[in-house]
């Protein structure tokens, strides 16, 4: 079954890239895309556009935590506007509530945070 979820992100994933091929004339053409095992049946889909996780099950591939890594974003994004350090970030635990769900993948809340902070940072 994990099998038959995998060729469908796979085929999504190449579904979007000839697409978008296709509408912006190569724009996108030297743009990577790699899946990555986060923990069982959880995988991210990397990319320069940003990331996104999705969770694999017996109906396929479902994007899963996408509400989860915005909830975070606006928690960072709120604690970065009150001029809170990267320091301070982490040690306001801004995913407590979310890390036992979430929490146990190969990315650990704090460097999840460090992410998101860093990323927030630069843009803001």
């Amino acid at each position: 079954m994990r099998t038959r979820a995998v060729a469908y992100l796979a085929a999504a994933v190449a579904a979007l890239a000839l697409a978008g091929r296709v509408r912006t004339q190569d724009r996108f053409a030297d743009v990577k895309i790699r899946a990555e095992a986060a923990g069982p049946g959880i995988a991210m889909l990397a990319g320069a556009g940003g990331n996104i996780g999705v969770c694999t099950g017996s109906d396929g591939v479902l994007v899963a935590f996408q509400d989860m890594l915005v909830t975070v974003r606006d928690r960072v994004r709120a604690l970065i506007k009150t001029r809170k350090t990267l320091e301070q970030t982490i040690a306001a635990k801004p995913t407590a509530d979310l890390d036992p769900t979430w929490g146990s993948g190969f990315i650990k809340p704090d460097q999840m945070v460090e992410t998101v902070y860093t990323d927030l940072s630069h843009r803001m």
